[in-house]
């Protein structure tokens, strides 16, 4: 997406003492997003990143792919959630469900 912002003047002033103003200004925009994004997208995003980094053949649980720390972060609904979207998403993951029970487990494809 491209924008046009007006910036306040202090932000100009510091944009323009930037090699690349425009570079330095969505990498500031983007590291304060990722630390005020909501855990379960943080947690998605950790799931997406580590998937292709997954051994072949093995099978996961979610909670195992994203690690403890972050699952953690979820509440018990939020867990249930997440584990119904990578459920519906698993293919677009590059992900096969393998599941025998109710917890999922997945296998990278």
């Amino acid at each position: 997406m491209n924008l046009s912002l007006t910036l306040p003047p202090m932000v100009a002033n510091w944009a323009s003492t930037q090699s690349d103003p425009q570079a330095a200004i969505l990498a500031v925009l983007t590291q304060h997003v990722e630390t005020t994004e909501a855990p379960y997208h943080q947690v998605w995003r950790t799931l997406e990143q580590r998937i292709p980094s997954l051994p072949m053949g093995s099978d996961f649980t979610v909670r195992q792919i994203v690690g403890e720390d972050a699952w953690q972060t979820l509440k018990h609904g939020e867990k249930i959630s997440f584990g119904i979207e990578v459920a519906k998403k698993a293919d677009e993951l590059g992900l096969v469900d393998v599941s025998k029970s109710k917890e999922g487990r997945y296998r990278r494809a």
